[in-house]
C-alpha cells in the first residue's frame, strides 16, 4: 500500500493540516474560509520571512484584480481567528512593505513517499503501457500488455458510432448556455409611502411573509406597525399587536401559515438579542417560546426552531427547550433559512471588522460551514436568501455597483445539471430587497426602493425645517470659516464639490470610483479633509482619510497603509487631524498594540505621525472646536464627553444617547441630535451644561448618500438630510426553467 506524505505544521497551540485543509487549536477545528486558509498557509510556509503586499496579491489572487483592502481584510480576520492580543502576536506588520509571520513553526511529516511507485502512462483500447519510476533519473522501464486480436472489427466500429453520436449531442447540450430564470410581468402591490425595509441594529432580515392570500410586513407608522395586504394588491391594513411588542422583528410564519414568529426588543434595546414569541394571525393570541433569546429565528422543516445568537447558529424544540449549539462562526449570523429537504442551512454572516455581509452554508448538524459565493462579489453584501418550495432555486438580495437587486441561484441536482448562476433577476432604477416566493412558486415578491434625499435647513421664524440649497442635490456639507464657501457630497455622483455659499459657481474636487463622505474644511481655508471608499456595505473597511486643496488639485491619501478611518476633524492651527477608526475595524498601522479598537487618534499632516489621545479608549466621532477643545462620543451608549487637555481626562457633558456633535462658531455650544423616541436637534451650553431643544425631528425620516446626516451652516443653522423616497411591495411573475 502506498502512503502519501502529508504536510502538517504546528505553532503555539495550533496544528495546520495542509492536505485536510484543517486548522485545529487544542484539537478543536476552527472555521476558516478557503481564502483565509490560503493566507495562513502562505504565512506558515514562509515563517520569519518578510512577504510584500504584492507577493500576497500575486499568490492569493493570481487571476483576479482586487483591491489591497481585500488583503487587509484577510489579515485582520486571520488575526481574530488566531486570537491575537497585545501580549501574543502571530503576524507582524512592516509599515509600507508587508507582513511577517513571527510564531515558531514546526513542520511534521509522516514520511516521504516510497521510491517505487507504479504509474499508468497511457491506456488505449489496444494496449496498456505501465511505467515504473526508478531512482537516479534513468529512463523508466516500460511494460506493454497486448490484448487479444479483435473480432468483427467493422461491425464493432459501427456500434461505436451510436455512443459517439450520443456523446457529441451531450457536448453540444452542455456547450449551450443554460436558460436563465427571469421575471415577467410586474405589479405594484402597495402605494402608501411607508418605510417597509425592516432594519434593526444594522441587521437586515426577511421582512415579507405570506399565508398564501395575504402579505405581512412591518411598516414605520410613527412606530413599528404590523400590516397585512392582499397578494393581489390593495390597502395595507394594520394588524393589532399586543402590548408585549413595542419594538419587534418579524422573522417567519409557521408551515400551517397561522402563526408569526417574532423577536421582541425591550428596554433601550442596546443588545442584539431578545425573547422569541409566536403571534396568531387568526385570533391575536400570543405566547413566549420558553426562555429562548435570539437575534433571529425561523421554523425548521422538522418542526423545531433554528435561531442565531451571538456568533452561533442554534437549534431548539418548538417550545424553546433543549437548545443546542450547531456551530460557532467567524462573525455574526442572521437571516437563517433551511432547505426544503432539511439537509442544509444558509444564512447571512456579518463580519464586524470588515462590515461585509456574505451568504454561508452549513449542514443541518453544523458541519462544514463555508461561504456560498466566495469571490463572486469583490465587496460582499448579500443577504436574506430563501428557497423555492421545490428546492430548485435559491433567491437572495445583493448590493452590486451601488444598487440592490434580487438574484437567483440554481441548485445542483441530477445528471443533466448545468451552471448554477447566480442570475440577476431585477434591473432598472429601482432597488429591490427582501425577496419572498409565493406558495405556488409562480411569483416573486420584493420591496422596491426609490431613493431620493432632500437637504433641509431649520427656519427659526417658522419653527420648522424647509428645503436648503435644493439646486445642489447635496448632503454632508461643510462651510469655510469665513462662511463664503460650502463643500459637499453630491447625491448625484457621490463626489466632493465646492460652491459659493448661495450654491453658485460649483466646482468638482474629486472624481470616482470612490464615493466621498464627511468633508471638513480646515480653519485656515486652504484644505478640505474627507473620507472616501468604494460603494457597498463592506466599503466601510476601505474608508480612507484624504485631504484636497480647497481651490482644487490632487487629493492626498493621509495614511496609505491604514484603511478604515472615520470622522476627520481639524485642529485649530490646521496642522493636524483627529479621527477614529471605523467601529470594529483595524487600528492605524503601527498602533495595533495600543489596546481598544475604538479610540481617538491624531495625525500630523507634515510628519504623518499618528498619536493616540490619552484616555480615549471606547470613544469615537471626535470634534475639535475653533478654540482647541475636543469633544467625542462614547461607543454603545453614545454619551457626549469633553476632553480636559490639562488633566488628560474625559468628562461627561450630556447623559443621553446623541449623534452628530458639532461645535458652534463661538465655542459656547455643542449641537447634537438627541436619539430619543421622537428625536430633537439640541445644543448644550459647555459652561453651564444646560441642554436646550432647538428643533423637532419628529416625522422626519433620516436619509443621505450613506445614511443619516446632520450638520450646521456657517451661522449655526441646523441642517438635516431627509429621506424623501418611497418603499413599496412589488409582485413579479416568475419563470424558473
Amino acid at each position: 500500500m502506498v502512503e502519501t506524505a502529508r504536510r502538517i505544521y504546528e505553532f503555539e497551540d495550533f496544528r495546520l493540516d495542509v492536505e485536510e485543509r484543517l486548522l485545529l487549536r487544542h484539537g478543536t477545528p476552527l472555521a476558516l474560509t478557503p481564502k483565509l486558509f490560503d493566507t495562513l498557509l502562505l504565512f506558515v510556509e514562509n515563517s520569519g520571512t518578510l512577504l510584500s503586499k504584492d507577493e500576497f496579491m500575486r499568490r492569493l489572487w493570481p487571476d483576479s484584480f482586487v483591491e489591497e483592502a481585500n488583503l487587509l481584510q484577510n489579515v485582520s480576520r486571520l488575526r481574530k481567528v488566531l486570537g491575537e492580543t497585545p501580549n501574543q502576536k502571530f503576524i507582524s506588520t512592516v509599515a509600507g512593505q508587508g507582513y511577517r509571520f513571527i510564531a515558531d513553526v514546526r513542520k511534521i511529516t509522516n514520511g516521504e513517499p516510497p521510491p517505487d511507485v507504479l504509474v499508468i502512462e497511457s491506456h488505449t483500447r489496444e494496449s496498456v503501457v505501465f511505467e515504473e519510476e526508478n531512482e537516479g533519473g534513468h529512463e523508466a522501464a516500460k511494460l506493454v500488455v497486448v490484448p487479444a486480436l479483435p473480432a468483427r472489427r467493422s461491425l464493432r466500429r459501427a456500434y461505436w458510432l451510436i455512443p459517439l453520436a450520443v456523446a457529441a449531442a451531450a457536448l453540444v447540450w452542455f456547450a449551450l448556455p443554460p436558460k436563465p430564470p427571469r421575471l415577467l410581468a410586474s405589479t405594484q402591490i402597495t402605494n402608501d409611502g411607508h418605510l417597509k425595509w425592516q432594519k434593526y441594529q444594522g441587521l437586515e432580515g426577511p421582512s415579507l411573509l405570506t399565508d398564501g392570500s395575504r402579505i405581512f410586513v412591518v411598516e414605520d407608522r410613527k412606530g413599528q406597525t404590523l400590516v397585512q395586504v392582499p397578494v393581489a394588491g390593495g390597502e395595507a391594513v394594520p394588524v393589532p399587536v399586543p402590548v408585549p411588542f413595542p419594538r419587534f422583528q418579524l422573522t417567519d410564519i409557521d408551515p400551517q401559515h397561522s402563526e408569526l414568529l417574532m423577536l421582541n426588543w425591550h428596554g433601550k434595546a442596546v443588545a442584539l438579542e431578545g425573547p422569541l414569541w409566536t403571534y396568531s394571525v387568526a385570533n391575536g393570541g400570543y405566547r413566549r417560546v420558553g426562555d429562548l433569546s435570539a437575534s433571529d429565528a425561523i421554523w425548521a422543516p422538522d418542526g423545531g426552531i433554528l435561531f442565531t445568537r451571538g456568533d452561533g447558529l442554534w437549534s431548539a424544540n418548538s417550545n424553546g427547550s433543549e437548545e443546542q449549539l450547531l456551530v460557532s462562526l467567524p462573525g455574526l449570523p442572521h437571516a437563517p433559512h433551511a432547505s426544503p429537504d432539511g439537509r442544509v442551512i444558509r444564512f447571512t454572516l456579518a463580519d464586524p471588522q470588515t462590515h461585509s455581509k456574505s451568504l454561508w452554508e452549513v449542514s443541518r448538524d453544523g458541519k462544514n460551514p463555508h461561504p456560498l459565493l466566495e469571490g463572486w462579489n469583490n465587496s460582499p453584501n448579500e443577504c436574506c436568501g430563501t428557497w423555492t418550495r421545490d428546492g430548485r432555486y435559491y433567491v437572495f438580495q445583493s448590493l452590486r455597483d451601488g444598487k440592490w437587486g434580487i438574484w437567483a441561484l440554481r441548485e445542483r441536482g441530477g445528471w443533466f445539471w448545468k451552471s448554477a448562476g447566480p442570475f440577476r433577476l431585477t434591473t432598472g432604477p429601482i432597488d429591490y430587497v427582501s425577496p419572498m416566493i409565493s406558495l405556488d412558486g409562480k411569483q416573486l415578491f420584493a420591496v422596491g426602493i426609490q431613493s431620493r434625499n432632500e437637504l433641509l435647513g431649520f427656519d427659526r421664524q417658522k419653527n420648522q425645517f424647509v428645503p436648503f440649497l435644493p439646486e445642489l442635490s447635496a448632503n454632508a456639507l461643510t462651510f469655510s470659516k469665513d462662511g463664503k464657501w460650502v463643500a459637499y457630497t453630491s447625491d448625484v455622483d457621490g463626489q466632493l464639490w465646492r460652491a459659493n455659499a448661495d450654491g453658485s459657481n460649483r466646482q468638482q474636487l474629486t472624481f470616482g470610483p470612490s464615493i466621498v463622505f464627511m468633508p471638513a474644511w480646515s480653519p485656515d481655508g486652504k484644505w478640505i479633509a474627507f473620507v472616501a471608499g468604494l460603494r457597498g456595505a463592506s466599503w466601510a473597511r476601505t474608508w480612507k482619510l484624504y485631504v484636497v486643496p480647497a481651490e482644487g488639485g490632487p487629493a492626498t491619501d493621509v495614511l496609505p497603509d491604514s484603511p478604515g478611518q472615520f470622522d476627520p476633524s481639524w485642529s485649530p492651527d490646521s496642522k493636524m487631524l483627529a479621527f477614529a477608526p471605523v467601529p470594529g475595524g483595524p487600528l492605524p498601522s503601527g498602533m495595533e498594540g495600543l489596546g481598544s479598537q475604538n479610540a481617538i487618534f491624531t495625525v500630523d499632516l507634515e510628519t504623518r505621525k499618528v498619536s493616540k489621545i490619552p484616555g480615549s479608549d471606547g470613544l469615537y466621532s471626535p470634534h475639535w472646536s475653533l478654540g482647541g477643545r475636543l469633544a467625542a462620543l462614547t461607543a454603545g451608549l453614545k454619551r457626549l464627553v469633553l476632553y480636559d487637555a490639562t488633566k488628560q481626562t474625559w468628562g461627561q457633558l450630556v447623559d443621553d444617547k446623541v449623534s452628530f456633535p458639532l461645535w458652534s462658531r463661538d465655542d459656547k455650544y455643542i449641537y447634537f441630535d438627541s436619539l430619543g423616541a421622537n428625536g430633537f436637534v439640541c445644543r448644550v451650553d459647555v459652561q453651564s451644561r444646560k441642554v436646550e431643544r432647538i428643533a423637532s425631528l419628529e416625522n422626519l425620516r433620516t436619509g443621505g448618500t450613506l445614511g443619516a446626516w446632520s450638520g450646521l451652516t456657517a451661522d449655526d443653522t441646523p441642517l438635516f438630510t431627509r429621506d424623501a423616497g418611497n418603499q413599496e411591495i412589488y409582485a413579479f411573475d416568475l419563470e424558473l426553467p
